[in-house]
């Protein structure tokens, strides 16, 4: 998640070779997020040779997403980017 402005403040998740398995509400499997009223570096996640698995009310195997917290005037946006590679298997079973 990037909530502030700079380079210092990127945020990247990289993980290859895992299995994800998530179960409940809102229980996503892989998320990327960054401000939607400020200007922030990408917020980024990259998942390869995963399966991920999940299983619940609004849950989402992958989830990026822009968050506007409020702060007025809107100064810029923020970028939130997943990337899977050779993903075998995004199994979803949203109650």
């Amino acid at each position: 998640m990037t909530e502030q402005t700079g380079a210092q403040f990127a945020a990247t998740t990289t993980a290859t070779d895992i299995t994800i398995n998530t179960s409940g509400e809102l229980a996503h499997g892989v998320t990327s997020q960054s401000r939607n009223d400020i200007s922030t570096p990408l917020a980024q996640t990259t998942v390869s040779q995963a399966t991920i698995n999940t299983t619940g009310f609004n849950a989402v195997g992958l989830r990026a997403l822009l968050g506007d917290y409020g702060t007025r005037p809107i100064t810029g946006r923020g970028e939130a980017r997943i990337t899977a590679n050779d993903t075998l298997e995004i199994k979803l079973d949203i109650l």
